[in-house]
């Protein structure tokens, strides 16, 4: 702060001396010496402020340094290139076979041994106390991890053997720790920039959100937060959570997996 106010007032300095000699020796009438101040004001302003930006670059450097090191950390996870078998009668069946897995850098097994299958059409509770495993078995079946040990099928093939864009197409999935962003409230819902209005408003309404849908005079074009729109709402845990599970039903997958999804919401 100091070098810039010491480089700000320097140049001003020498801005207001060349223009005063420049008006004695009568290279331009004393009218316009207002003018030339004036646009050598302005200019030392703009380079402060490249000053302080330069300064703040330079701070933010080695933060920066270790997201992009983080960005650019290669996935190490086989690519299959299969793609998904588009069924019309959405008939898929997911199947974990002796799966057992470990998270890396421990040795506690998070699952050990697990079989079980299940279809599109019939719904599957997995219900246990906490670290249980009941989390790790979604992301498993998500592909954030590959077991440790079994194989998990979709229709009868290893699912890391298929498009892993074209696998993740099967599935909406609501984790328990979602997240809303500083968009419009059908953005959110449609995790994109341009929505369908009527299928957004549906999937709020089934998600139970279509008494607050009412209220909101801009409707599904009201913003979230007030980051960017000062007339932004702000919503509750338990809408948030609403509005997560319309964003699952938004996108019609064949499988809906719901991570202990009413746990903000009222009873």
């Amino acid at each position: 702060m100091i070098v810039n106010a010491l480089f700000s007032v320097l140049f001003t300095v020498t801005a207001y001396l060349f223009v005063c000699l420049k008006a004695l020796a009568g290279a331009f009438g004393a009218g316009s010496v207002v003018q030339y101040v004036s646009a050598l004001t302005a200019l030392s302003g703009h380079l402060s402020q490249l000053v302080v930006y330069g300064g703040d670059v330079r701070s933010n450097a080695p933060f920066l340094q270790e997201l992009f090191a983080f960005l650019d950390t290669p996935n190490e996870m086989y690519q299959g290139s299969l793609t998904t078998e588009k069924r019309s009668d959405r008939k898929y069946e997911i199947e974990f076979r002796d799966v057992s897995f470990r998270y890396p850098g421990t040795e506690n097994w998070a699952l050990r041994h697990l079989s079980v299958k299940f279809e599109i059409g019939k719904k599957l509770a997995v219900v246990g106390p906490n670290g249980s495993g009941k989390t790790t078995f979604i992301k498993l079946l998500c592909r954030l991890y590959d077991p440790t040990e079994g194989e998990i099928l979709l229709n009868g093939i290893d699912i890391r053997k298929y498009n892993y864009r074209e696998y993740m197409d099967v599935f909406s999935v609501v984790f328990q720790d979602f997240q809303l962003l500083a968009f419009s409230l059908g953005q959110n819902v449609a995790a994109a920039p341009e929505y369908d209005r009527a299928r957004a408003e549906k999937a709020l309404r089934q998600a139970g959100f279509g008494d607050r849908l009412k209220a909101l005079p801009l409707g599904t074009e009201t913003s979230l937060f007030r980051d960017f729109d000062e007339n932004g709402v702000e919503v509750s845990g338990g809408e948030g959570q609403k509005i997560a599970i319309a964003r699952a039903l938004y996108k019609d997958a064949p499988f809906l997996i719901l991570d202990e999804p009413t746990a903000a919401l009222d009873p």
